[in-house]
C-alpha cells in the first residue's frame, strides 16, 4: 500500500501535469463524440471540457455500472462489463451537450484525479485529460488515468442545448439554456443543507450522499421555486445554491448560523433576494440555466414513475450592452445583511 506520502507526492506531481496540460499547445481540446468515436485512440494529450450537473456515490443495492463497448475496429461486436466506482460525476460537454458519467474507481482516485475538487462544484466547469471511453449503458460512462481539473469557461463554451422531452426520451440528458427573466414560484431559507463544496449546498442533507470533502460547520441557503421556463410544459423546479446566493448577500452574512439570526433578519435576506433578481429581470440581463433530466422509469408493465427536472446552475447575465452590464454588476455586488453581528 502507497504510503501518505508517496500520495502526496503523486498528488503534487499530477497537479504540475495538469497545469502544463492546461497551458501547453500541445494538448488537443476534443469533444465527448470523439472520445466515443475513436475510443482508446484519442486518449492521449487531449482534453474533454464538460460541466459537472450530479455527483453520486453507491448505494447499498448499486455498487457497479453496467456498460456496452465495442470490441472490435468496426464496432460490429460489443463486449459487456461491470464498472465498479466510489463516486460518478455526471457532465455535460460544453461543445454538443451529451451526458455522460465519470467514473472514480477507489478512494485513492479521488485524491490523484481530483487534485483541486476542493475547487470544484455542481454547475462548475472542467477540464478531463486524456479521456477514456469505457462503454454505454443507462448512460454512457468514462474513466481518466490523469487529472481533472477545474476551469472557467469562455463565452464562447456557453451554447445553448434546448430540454429534452421527457415525455419520450428513455434516457438522461443535459440542456442549456437562455431565458430573459427567472420566472421566481417560491423563496424561502433551507437551513442544515450540505457543506461540502462540490454540492453547492444543493441538499438538505448534512452530509449527503455526494460529498467528497466536508467542513465541520453546517450551511444554510435559500431555495427557490423555478416556474416554467421553456414551451415544453416541464414542472416547477427547485433549486438551492450557495454560490448562486453568493451573488447577493456577503459571505459574512452567509457564514452566520440561521440559529442566531431572528425571523426579521431572515425574512430581510429572502426580500432582498427577491428584489434583486426582479431588478435584473427589469434590466434584461438574462439567465443561463443548466441542468439535466431523469426520465421516468418502466417495469415491466407499470406505469413509467414521474420524470424530474434538475437545475444545477443558473449564471447572471448574457447582455453584451456595456451601460447595461455596468448595471447588472452594480446589482448583483453582495451585501452584509446583519450589521450587528459582523
Amino acid at each position: 500500500m502507497a504510503t501518505s506520502y508517496s500520495i502526496a507526492i503523486r498528488e503534487n506531481r499530477a497537479i504540475e501535469r495538469s497545469r502544463d496540460a492546461l497551458l501547453s499547445n500541445r494538448f488537443t481540446d476534443v469533444s465527448f463524440s470523439t472520445v466515443v468515436r475513436d475510443g482508446d485512440d484519442v486518449c492521449d494529450r487531449v482534453r474533454l471540457n464538460a460541466q459537472i450537473v450530479h455527483i453520486t456515490k453507491p448505494s447499498a443495492t448499486r455498487t457497479a455500472v453496467s456498460v456496452r463497448k465495442p470490441t472490435n475496429a468496426s464496432q460490429s461486436k460489443f463486449g459487456k462489463t461491470n464498472i465498479g466506482y466510489t463516486r460518478l460525476l455526471f457532465a455535460r460537454c460544453i461543445v454538443g451537450g451529451e451526458l455522460f458519467a465519470i467514473s472514480i474507481r477507489t478512494t485513492a482516485d479521488i485524491r490523484l484525479e481530483l487534485p483541486l475538487y476542493k475547487e470544484m462544484r455542481i454547475g462548475g466547469y472542467i477540464s478531463i485529460i486524456n479521456p477514456i471511453f469505457e462503454g454505454v449503458g443507462r448512460f454512457p460512462v468514462i474513466t481518466t488515468k490523469d487529472v481533472i481539473l477545474p476551469v472557467q469557461p469562455a463565452a464562447g463554451d456557453l451554447r445553448e442545448f434546448p430540454t429534452p422531452l421527457m415525455e419520450t426520451d428513455t434516457k438522461m440528458a443535459a440542456f442549456a439554456i437562455t431565458v430573459e427573466t427567472l420566472n421566481i414560484r417560491k423563496l424561502g431559507v433551507i437551513d442544515g443543507v450540505c457543506p461540502g463544496r462540490v454540492c453547492d449546498g444543493r441538499f438538505g442533507d448534512s452530509p449527503c450522499k455526494c460529498c467528497l470533502n466536508v467542513p465541520a460547520k453546517v450551511e444554510w441557503g435559500v431555495e427557490f421555486t423555478l416556474g416554467r421556463f421553456d414551451n415544453k410544459g416541464h414542472p416547477v423546479v427547485p433549486f438551492s445554491s450557495r454560490q448562486f446566493l453568493s451573488h447577493f448577500i456577503h459571505k459574512d452574512s452567509m457564514d452566520i448560523k440561521l440559529a442566531d439570526m431572528d425571523e426579521d433578519e431572515i425574512e430581510g435576506c429572502i426580500d432582498f433576494v427577491r428584489e434583486r433578481v426582479t431588478l435584473l429581470n427589469r434590466l434584461g440581463s438574462g439567465y443561463y440555466i443548466t441542468g439535466w433530466v431523469k426520465p421516468g422509469e418502466r417495469e415491466g408493465d407499470d406505469i413509467p414513475s414521474v420524470p424530474s427536472m434538475h437545475v444545477c446552475d443558473i449564471k447572471i447575465g448574457n447582455n453584451d450592452l456595456p451601460f447595461v452590464t455596468r448595471r447588472i454588476r452594480a446589482t448583483v455586488q453582495p451585501v452584509v445583511v446583519r450589521l450587528s453581528a459582523m
